[in-house]
């Protein structure tokens, strides 16, 4: 998968990247990106590297 960093991927949600969003809202986003980056995947043998 190509290296892309987290508010990139984020950014493309279809909200714009400077709307305010709540706690939660962040954390369903944060979620789907970890969705996406397991996906067909073990998430037990996944490890993601912040760089």
């Amino acid at each position: 998968m190509r290296q892309q960093k987290v508010f990139d991927i984020l950014a493309e949600e279809p909200q714009k990247p400077s709307t305010p969003l709540t706690p939660e809202e962040m954390k369903k986003l944060f979620e789907g990106y970890i969705d996406q980056l397991t996906k067909g995947k073990n998430p037990a043998n996944v490890r993601i590297v912040k760089g």
